[in-house]
């Protein structure tokens, strides 16, 4: 008897932290994603500052940098890209970013906005396009 109170309390106590567990889980992949985000649209940022009234361009599925259409060769970026996605800054130097860890989409549209974190699929993620 004794053990099936124990087993009860214990079941009681699991299906009151489990959702507090899981939330603060889905809490911290959130934040990583836009972390990441943040730091590849800060260095892409940087680069614009090299190539002001250009178009930069990266696909972080391969992180090639575009500057006008044209390859300048891989991106000089050490931290963990997202699995898939891109970043543009447009020639009036606006970024918008649209970036996928495969379950949450990190995403910028003008420069006012801060980076919004949602759960979007991959397709629907990528689709965001630019304000500018």
């Amino acid at each position: 008897m004794e053990l099936l109170a124990v087993l009860v309390i214990l079941g009681i106590i699991l299906a009151i932290t489990l959702p507090k567990v899981t939330q603060t889980l889905e809490r911290a992949n959130q934040d990583t994603l836009k972390d990441n985000a943040e730091a590849l649209l800060s260095v892409v940022k940087k680069t614009y500052l090299d190539y002001a009234g250009s178009e930069l361009f990266v696909d972080v599925s391969n992180p090639t940098l575009m500057i006008d259409g044209v390859s300048q060769g891989e991106l000089d970026y050490n931290g963990t890209l997202p699995k898939l996605g891109w970043v543009r800054i447009g020639r009036n130097g606006v970024a918008c970013m649209a970036v996928s860890d495969g379950t949450y989409c990190a995403y910028k549209v003008d420069e006012i906005e801060p980076i919004t974190v949602v759960e979007l699929s991959e397709e629907e993620c990528v689709a965001k396009v630019c304000q500018n």
